[in-house]
């Protein structure tokens, strides 16, 4: 039987890597990233803000990260996004500067400072402009590409843009982007020999046992259909702005009075919608063309 739990949904995404007892899970995910050589792979992380299954995680815009620290020191900021929100590479960044910074106290010397690196998974499409569902940025020079300073690193993994079957993955990071986009139709007792291994084997199993739970599946629920309604709200949202930005430019053209900003505040979604058409319509009439 599928698991039926979306580990895009952030609420399963933390409870899968943000647990101590998921250490595991989280450094394999993060050494799969990273790209490290073996003898430069982490080999444990303590999880600065775990998953709490007990606080109230019903509101749709808040940040459900996972923040880390590896035994060298460096320090993680792990996000998932089902979908793009409003400047979300500046809140990324205002992220990685808010851990980076939060190293030191007053009087703490500069060299103390540890590389912080940000990892955000999206289920949407940040950089339409590259290929490949995995994306490394870092601080260099624009015509060398010589390098200021690597305490800072910036990961995006897109998994709209990974599209590869069980037989053709070739590495962690394959196997996690598969886990990500199919685990929910994966059933943990024929659980595929290419996930067979501890990381994705115990990631299945939290997701199994958060799926039995009760009250672990309502929490999982009512923060999916936040997120998804907070989706449907923006989009709504970005549609009026066109329809009103249609609106006013069709009411200069045509030479009509504009409607002010409070009417069209007033108006409904349908209202606006209807005004919309009915310039349309008049400015075809009058031979412009659209």
């Amino acid at each position: 039987m599928p698991i039926g739990i979306d580990p895009t949904v952030d609420y399963a995404f933390k409870r899968v890597f943000g647990r101590q007892e998921n250490e595991e899970s989280l450094c394999s995910l993060l050494n799969a990233v990273l790209r490290r050589p073996v003898g430069e792979r982490i080999e444990s992380v303590v999880i600065l803000n775990p998953f709490l299954p007990l606080e109230a995680f019903d509101d749709k815009l808040s940040v459900l990260d996972i923040k880390a620290r590896d035994e060298s020191g460096r320090m993680f900021n792990i996000e998932m996004q089902i979908r793009l929100h409003h400047a979300l590479r500046e809140r990324v960044l205002f992220y990685w500067a808010k851990l980076y910074t939060e190293q030191l106290t007053e009087g703490d010397d500069y060299a103390e400072l540890r590389p912080t690196i940000s990892v955000l998974v999206v289920d949407d499409i940040l950089f339409p402009e590259l290929a490949g569902p995995h994306h490394r940025f870092r601080l260099c020079e624009e015509s060398r590409g010589i390098l200021f300073s690597d305490q800072i690193e910036l990961h995006v993994l897109e998994l709209p843009k990974f599209d590869k079957p069980l037989p053709d993955l070739t590495d962690d990071l394959d196997k996690w982007l598969f886990f990500l986009r199919h685990a929910a139709t994966l059933d943990i007792n024929h659980w595929p020999v290419e996930l067979a291994k501890s990381p994705w084997q115990r990631a299945g199993k939290e997701l199994t046992m958060l799926a039995q739970t009760e009250i672990e599946r309502e929490k999982y629920e009512a923060r999916r259909k936040g997120q998804l309604d907070y989706t449907t709200d923006m989009r709504a949202e970005r549609r009026i702005g066109r329809a009103v930005g249609t609106v006013r430019l069709l009411q200069r053209i045509l030479k009509q009075p504009v409607t002010t900003d409070e009417r069209l505040e007033a108006m409904t979604a349908a209202e606006l919608t209807e005004l919309e058409a009915t310039l349309t319509a008049a400015a075809r009439q009058a031979g412009i063309s659209l």
